[in-house]
């Protein structure tokens, strides 16, 4: 009789082990498909930096245009005011807009280093 129960216990633990080993390669399995997942993720990320990056420089790009073309005709109308006084207040302006313009370049220039960086690292 105690034979049978020993014979019962050691067919148990075989069972116990093989069900160990499945559960063991399917953890192995998810471990591989978690590391594809994350490099997926990695480039996924990689791409949407680039794409906000992009996105940025764009906006930085229309600001600056704006701005110069503020500045522009801040000039002309400077050239055809005689009023001393209001010409005084308008090149107070386009100093303003003129710094707000260097301001913004160095910004796209920033951005722009970033994006040339960025695309860099993803050829290496």
């Amino acid at each position: 009789m105690t034979d049978a129960v020993v014979e019962v216990g050691a067919e148990e633990d075989t069972r116990s082990e093989a069900a160990t080993g499945a559960e063991e390669d399917e953890e192995e399995m998810d471990d591989e498909d978690g590391a594809d997942s994350i490099g997926e993720l990695s480039i996924s990320g990689q791409n949407e930096a680039e794409t906000e990056l992009q996105s940025k420089l764009d906006q930085i790009e229309r600001d600056l245009l704006d701005i110069k073309d503020r500045r522009r005709a801040q000039e002309l109308q400077i050239e055809t005011i005689d009023n001393e006084a209001l010409r005084q207040r308008l090149q107070a302006t386009l100093e303003d807009l003129t710094r707000e313009e260097r301001l913004k370049q160095e910004e796209y220039d920033q951005v722009t280093d970033l994006v040339r960086n960025h695309e860099e690292e993803d050829y290496l």
